[in-house]
């Protein structure tokens, strides 16, 4: 049986890491099979804002995008949009 732990927190207070948590139910007679991190961070994902966009002086379906990446520095970037 697969029980999230954000459903046990519902229910109990547990503020253990996941780890820590399963060796405790495991000392209690809970079978602990495998921990499973849903949604784990993406690597190489990069967020950024969009500062400004211009259409491309060659190409119809291209704009230039300005964007803020949060280091300080503006980065210009190509990119295709359709139409």
């Amino acid at each position: 049986m697969r029980v999230p732990l954000s459903w046990l927190q519902e229910f109990t207070p547990v503020d253990l890491p996941p780890a820590e948590l399963a060796e405790v139910l495991a000392e209690l007679g809970f079978e602990v099979d495998a921990i499973e991190s849903v949604g784990s961070p993406l690597m190489g994902v990069v967020a950024a804002r969009v500062l400004a966009t211009e259409p491309h002086p060659d190409a119809d379906r291209i704009q230039l995008v300005q964007v803020d990446r949060g280091t300080g520095s503006r980065c210009r970037s190509a990119v295709a949009r359709s139409t």
